[in-house]
């Protein structure tokens, strides 16, 4: 399986919608598109929209927190927005809802 996703760029802010099922067959992919978006040139924050994204596991959540530390070290901001469903339960329950979610 692929990764699916869209992206969108303005305003130094670069928001990648994710849809379907993240998890150990996505997670290579996921990783390196994380990786490319937070050296990306002009990007200052990196919006992850899971709006769309009907299933995460723990490889996932932990790509999400890895890269959100990486952007950080770089004076970049990575966070998540619109999970919904189970998605949002966990991570809520995990508190990477809390941790990753912009507080704008």
């Amino acid at each position: 399986m692929h990764l699916t996703y869209t992206t969108d760029r303005r305003d130094g802010q670069l928001t990648v919608h994710l849809s379907g099922e993240l998890d150990l067959d996505t997670v290579d992919e996921l990783h390196d598109l994380l990786r490319i978006a937070t050296v990306a040139p002009g990007v200052e924050t990196v919006n992850i929209d899971l709006n769309r994204v009907t299933y995460l596991d723990s490889t996932t959540i932990t790509e999400l927190v890895v890269a959100a530390r990486s952007a950080r070290q770089t004076g970049r901001q990575l966070y998540i927005s619109h999970p919904r469903g189970v998605v949002r339960n966990v991570l809520d329950v995990t508190g990477v809802l809390a941790a990753l979610c912009n507080s704008n």
